[in-house]
């Protein structure tokens, strides 16, 4: 989250950064990310409810 500027959050920035998390530390392909889309919207929403 420290990452993206205050005020500019958003659901598919977060996204974004838990995929490069997962590809970079965890070897993960383009079907492991497309399985855990909808776990990583679910946390982004909830992180964006107490961020902003």
């Amino acid at each position: 989250m420290a990452e993206i500027p205050t005020g500019s959050a958003s659901q598919s920035k977060i996204v974004d950064i838990l995929n490069e998390i997962w590809r970079k530390d965890f070897s993960a392909t383009e079907d492991r990310l497309d399985h855990l889309r909808p776990a990583f919207e679910t946390l982004a929403n909830t992180l964006l409810e107490h961020y902003e």
